[in-house]
């Protein structure tokens, strides 16, 4: 029989395993780059360290789903700003502009019924979403 207990378990190894692919991947780049295994094993770690929290949040975590997420990628953007303003500014620019601009000429060459339906959406869809007609 399936335990659905198990889908919990086995998407919990799942995204481990991808975690630290990530992580293994972002170490060894830092090796070929020269740096130290110490300071690879630091930035690698430091790409997104969900372990990283206070008691607090550790506690509203298990009600608000993903907040320590939240809270990691936030710092992590600030403190990427605060280091390298002009690289991350330009890494933001580069992942933003091309699908704004994309959803613009969209919008813009969509008829009648497809602009009223990018209308006649909520505005959490627009705020969350790129819509393409």
């Amino acid at each position: 029989p399936v335990n659905p207990k198990n889908w919990l378990k086995v998407l919990q190894t799942i995204s481990e395993v991808s975690e630290e692919a990530t992580k293994v991947g972002a170490y060894q780049k830092g090796l070929k780059k020269g740096l130290t295994p110490e300071e690879s094993a630091y930035q690698a770690r430091d790409l997104m360290d969900f372990n990283r929290m206070g008691n607090s949040v550790q506690s509203a975590n298990r009600v608000f789903t993903f907040l320590n997420a939240n809270l990691q990628g936030k710092d992590k953007l600030i403190r990427s700003m605060k280091e390298h303003p002009i690289r991350t500014s330009a890494r933001i620019a580069g992942s933003t502009l091309p699908p704004s601009a994309l959803a613009l000429a969209s919008y813009a060459n969509a008829n009648e019924k497809q602009k009223e339906m990018m209308d006649n959406m909520t505005q959490q869809e627009k705020d969350t979403y790129w819509s393409y007609a």
